[in-house]
């Protein structure tokens, strides 16, 4: 399967970037050699691209859905096998790469809420009925009554 992405790497784009996020970072020429594309070893470039539409072009939250597809792909080849003194159990790779996803996902949404400002409404204490700015300010009794 090939992994056609841009080579060498750009690390100021988003494609780029997602890429060094996930260390997929190695790469080998094409047989015949294509002109600044190399075969990537887990994703093309189309790929991260889509993972980048998904996560609303934040490269963290790109890499959270390339680890569930990793994830996906781990599931479908999941098993156990024992053999005497060999044992080998993939079970667990599904489940360690959406943890990995998980984590990408909660650092997006830590980054987001970081850069958000806004405010924040509070009682001031004032009790009911409040007046116009402008108008006279009524004197409350002790009992409660307007004066």
């Amino acid at each position: 399967m090939s992994n056609s992405g841009v080579y060498p790497l750009d690390a100021t784009t988003n494609v780029g970037k997602t890429r060094l996020t996930l260390g997929d970072t190695i790469s080998v020429a094409f047989d015949p050699v294509q002109a600044g594309l190399q075969n990537y070893t887990l994703f093309s470039d189309a790929e991260l691209e889509v993972f980048l539409s998904n996560g609303g072009d934040s490269p963290t939250r790109a890499s959270g859905w390339a680890f569930l597809s990793l994830a996906g792909a781990a599931a479908q080849q999941a098993e156990s096998i024992k053999d005497y003194d060999l044992a080998v159990d993939r079970r667990q790779k599904a489940e360690q790469l959406r943890l990995q996803a998980a984590e990408y996902f909660r650092l997006a949404d830590q980054a987001d809420a970081a850069g958000t400002t806004g405010f924040q409404i509070v009682g001031t204490g004032l009790q009911y009925p409040y007046w116009a700015e402008l108008a006279e300010y009524p004197y409350i009794s002790q009992s409660g009554l307007i004066v």
